[in-house]
């Protein structure tokens, strides 16, 4: 394998910030059509539409399945391709971002409500298939594998996969905090705002997907194996079963994604279920009046101790000595504690204070 780096290719400008600020772009981008799929896929599905939860749950697992495949076929083809002009990887950046784009957008359309079964369930299918197994693996593995080739340096491509974990986190939380309040009114979902929503979000990715694509530089060249040197998939499968180190990356990667798309069902029912769109996360958190709240009610309030009427604890006796515990000083309490200022008082039968 014969590498040229950035000392041989002078044309290209050294690698800095545009460089880890369009890289951030990408998983943002990314996580545009991804976290509306693994937030909101359940519940538009089952509250909007009308399918099965059965259905639509089966539908997540066997995608899954089937990414294991696709993943690997992706990684062979972009591997096996002659690079084009701009790169490597940045041509499939140009030639997927408003395919997945597309796909995304159209998955979550409200006009199909009121067509058969059938025919709502095989949208949900083939959209679904087409955006996550077919179109994202397109553009999301040749773009984890650009680091490689942006710069031959490991410190640089650790910056690089810190930047990109800072674009995943930006969209989460841009989509978890400002998305339900639109979509979600009430215990209910708003279908129009929520296609409308699928729209602007796939129209953003589309722009974050050309920031990347405009502000970073493939300045490592990899040249293309010799046909005989290169592995099979069968080989590759067969080395899954046997190197036991990569079998537990892989099933932890897949226990990790399962767990995340769960956590993501899970918020948005809570949300449209629990909290509806009055409510907010400060008041769940923090309780209505900024106290520390509860899971009893909505608001975070508790229902056996309303926060609005508190009465003060009774001043202090004037004397500094307190009686002792005794059973036959009138003290009730299973704990014998005395009668005195700080006992509740339901827990004293004589009233002794």
């Amino acid at each position: 394998m014969t590498i040229s780096t950035t000392a041989e290719r002078t044309t290209v400008r050294p690698f800095g910030w545009r460089d880890k600020i369009g890289y951030a772009f990408g998983d943002l981008a990314n996580d545009m059509t991804f976290m509306i799929q693994a937030f909101f896929l359940m519940v538009y599905f089952t509250k909007v539409i009308g399918i099965d939860p059965l259905h639509v749950g089966g539908l997540i697992a066997a995608v899954r399945v089937l990414d294991a495949f696709t993943d690997v076929g992706m990684g062979i083809l972009v591997d096996r391709l002659k690079p084009a002009r701009d790169g490597k990887f940045k041509p499939w950046i140009r030639r997927i971002a408003v395919p997945v784009a597309l796909a995304a957008a159209l998955l979550f359309q409200p006009f199909i409500a009121n067509w058969a079964y059938g025919a709502r369930l095989a949208w949900m299918v083939v959209f679904y298939i087409l955006w996550g197994s077919v179109f994202y693996t397109a553009i999301n593995i040749p773009y984890g594998s650009m680091a490689s080739v942006i710069s031959d340096r490991a410190d640089q491509r650790a910056e690089l996969s810190v930047w990109r974990s800072t674009g995943a986190q930006v969209a989460y939380l841009a989509v978890s905090s400002f998305l339900p309040p639109l979509v979600f009114n009430g215990k209910n979902v708003d279908a129009g705002r929520f296609g409308l929503a699928a729209i602007v979000m796939a129209a953003l990715a589309v722009v974050f997907y050309f920031v990347l694509y405009f502000n970073v530089e493939e300045r490592v060249h990899v040249a293309q194996k010799p046909a005989g040197e290169r592995q099979s998939i069968g080989a590759l499968l067969a080395s899954l079963a046997t190197n036991r180190a990569l079998l537990a990356l892989v099933v932890a990667a897949l226990l990790l994604l399962l767990g995340n798309l769960f956590n993501g069902t899970v918020a948005s029912f809570v949300w449209l279920d629990y909290l509806g769109r009055r409510h907010h996360l400060r008041d769940l958190l923090l309780g209505p009046q900024g106290r520390p709240g509860r899971l009893d009610r909505p608001g975070g309030a508790s229902p056996s101790r309303p926060s609005a009427t508190r009465r003060p604890p009774p001043a202090a006796p004037p004397s500094s000595r307190r009686r002792k515990p005794s059973r036959a000083s009138g003290c009730s309490s299973p704990w014998c504690r005395p009668c005195s200022w700080w006992a509740p008082p339901s827990r004293c039968s004589s009233g002794t204070r």
